[in-house]
């Protein structure tokens, strides 16, 4: 016989979910994963020019923005979750 482990969190296709459903984690991981695309790209910004960076971000950051965010409309107290996304846009754009 086996023991299954609780855990705080799952991921069901592309979401975090915890055991509170305020999508916390899912924000924490989306807006790492859009930053650290942001580093790379910083590095390679010069030498291949202004339309393809913009693609570049599109492509890679904006696109895990949208993925799911119609979850995160219904939220409540959601202003400081909201935040850490609003800064991966704001970044973004820079």
């Amino acid at each position: 016989m086996e023991t299954i482990k609780l855990t705080t969190t799952v991921r069901d296709p592309g979401v975090w979910l915890d055991s509170e459903l305020s999508l916390k984690q899912h924000v924490a991981k989306v807006a790492s994963a859009c930053f650290y695309q942001l580093r790379r790209l910083r590095q390679i910004r010069r030498r291949v020019g202004r339309e393809v960076t913009i693609r570049l971000v599109l492509a890679l950051v904006m696109s895990q923005l949208d993925y799911c965010n119609s979850l995160l409309s219904g939220l409540p107290n959601c202003r400081p979750t909201l935040d850490v996304l609003q800064r991966v846009q704001n970044a973004s754009v820079r």
